[in-house]
């Protein structure tokens, strides 16, 4: 496993991994050590942003995944919303609590940090943050341009 499990520790890994080959993500940015990733087709385009931060030696130190609220929150798409989020967990975490409750919204034991960051992703809660391993673990419902959206972000500890 590497410094973001499946998802990999450099952005030639991130753009070999399933979870992107899944989601069609493309590079749609670049600027410096941050390169934005969004699916390629137009449904999703505007709602779906992979941040990837990379430092010396082009390792990645933060992968941040951001979603629109109304993409979360909208009957239309919600199912694809919990999937995407679920995966990146899935993928950065491996087989989680968190991954199968933000997936399935079934009852499931958390811990307490794990409860506050499904909290975020329900709009319930305004950031939550917590350790995880080697890994640092956050949510938080923030507006892009004007735009609601939530945040989450694996960052390297």
């Amino acid at each position: 496993m590497t410094a973001f499990g499946a998802l990999g520790s450099s952005l030639v890994e991130l753009q070999r991994c399933g979870f992107f080959q899944w989601f069609n993500l493309e590079a749609a940015e670049m600027n410096g050590a941050l390169t934005v990733f969004r699916p390629s087709g137009p449904t999703f385009r505007n709602d779906v942003a992979l941040e990837a931060w990379n430092g010396f030696g082009g390792a990645l130190t933060v992968l941040r995944l951001c979603l629109s609220r109304a993409f979360i929150d909208g009957t239309q798409w919600r199912a694809f919303a919990s999937d995407i989020v679920a995966s990146f967990f899935r993928d950065v975490l491996g087989e989680s609590a968190l991954s199968v409750a933000l997936e399935e919204e079934a009852p499931v034991l958390l811990s307490p940090d794990e409860e506050c960051l499904v909290q975020v992703y329900r709009g319930a809660k305004q950031s939550a943050r917590t350790a995880y391993g080697t890994l640092m673990l956050s949510g938080e419902n923030d507006t892009r341009n004007g735009v609601p959206v939530v945040i989450f972000s694996v960052a390297a500890r």
